[in-house]
């Protein structure tokens, strides 16, 4: 009986333990977003940005709602987007291998390496999500940092 009673209480004791576990729910279409990491350790190897998978069902392959849920920021407290908050989505076409992004007017207001940094994670996370090689991003009726618009070129 207790040897009995001592292999019960063990495995209850685990059992116990894997019902407090995460409730997560799981990712069946996972997407990327790449967010810039509200702590910065450079003596780290893991560098500046940072990846948040989410459920990607809602999208099924369409870039602006994609691209609505990058603009709402990331959901870690971990991770911060440099995009200011009041710029929203007016435009995007993926055409071929080239994704074209028009922001509003309010996007101009990044310039130097919070552009630089901005940019770097919207670049590889519409490259995760559509695989483009080309991607330009604009600010309606405004210059991003003295240009009309800003082109990247993903080097695989």
């Amino acid at each position: 009986m207790k040897r009995t009673l001592l292999l019960i209480v063990p495995f209850l004791f685990v059992l116990s333990l894997c019902a407090c576990g995460s409730t997560k729910e799981e990712i069946k279409e996972p997407v990327n977003f790449y967010y810039l990491k509200s702590e910065i350790n450079f003596n780290s190897a893991s560098g500046v940005l940072e990846k948040e998978v989410r459920e990607g069902a809602g999208f099924h392959n369409n870039l602006s709602a994609y691209l609505h849920a990058y603009l709402r920021g990331p959901l870690s407290s971990e991770l911060e987007s440099l995009i200011p908050s009041e710029v929203y989505l007016v435009s995007c076409e993926a055409v071929d291998n080239t994704v074209s992004i028009v922001f509003s007017a309010q996007f101009s207001s990044l310039s130097g390496l919070k552009l630089t940094a901005a940019c770097s994670a919207l670049l590889l996370s519409v490259h995760d999500f559509t695989g483009a090689d080309t991607i330009c991003i604009q600010a309606k009726d405004e210059k991003i940092d003295e240009n009309k618009k800003v082109k990247y070129y993903v080097l695989i």
